[in-house]
């Protein structure tokens, strides 16, 4: 009977032995992570959606003063075509002044990209307009920034939302020092 109970003992003192030293074997192999790495990726997990939201906001902004839809939104052929240009640049203008805070959730390259392209998308219109008469039709005005646009592109505002996606998708990259 104490044979047996001196193998239970020296069975269970084995497990422990075992039990600790896969213990002990694993803490080695799996860094654990500072103090300093756990406050960036809790910063990192807290400030996604907001980054998030910037990228959709700056992306939307990018649509909503493009050529087009421009076009779509403020055509009215009540207007001459320097009110209608004027408006298009107020417009411009009052779509990046309401987002311009967003730049501080950007890499410099990339908010750069997307003053580029604001600055691009007036340099075209001012473009077409500065080759008109003041009694040109609107129709003939739109037509003509149209065809600039469809001619030269906006390399600009491409390359920006081009960044942006890599932004977004750099934002899914696992925490490396």
């Amino acid at each position: 009977m104490d044979s047996v109970i001196i193998i239970i003992i020296a069975l269970l003192f084995i497990f422990c032995f075992y039990v600790a030293y896969i213990f002990h074997q694993s803490l080695k192999t799996k860094p654990q992570p500072t103090k300093k790495e756990d406050v960036v990726i809790a910063s990192r997990q807290q400030m996604l959606p907001v980054i998030l939201q910037a990228n959709e906001r700056i992306t939307l902004m990018l649509e909503r003063i493009s050529p087009q839809s421009l076009i779509f939104r403020i055509n009215d052929p009540s207007l001459s075509f320097k009110a209608l240009h004027q408006l298009m640049l107020s417009d411009i203008r009052q779509e990046f002044d309401h987002n311009v805070a967003q730049q501080i959730y950007f890499p410099d390259r990339t908010w750069k990209h997307v003053v580029l392209a604001k600055e691009e998308i007036v340099s075209l219109i001012n473009a077409v307009a500065s080759k008109l008469s003041e009694e040109v039709d609107t129709t003939v005005f739109l037509t003509k920034v149209l065809h600039q646009l469809n001619e030269n592109g906006l390399p600009n505002v491409d390359m920006a939302k081009q960044l942006i996606k890599e932004d977004v998708k750099n934002l899914y990259q696992p925490y490396e020092n």
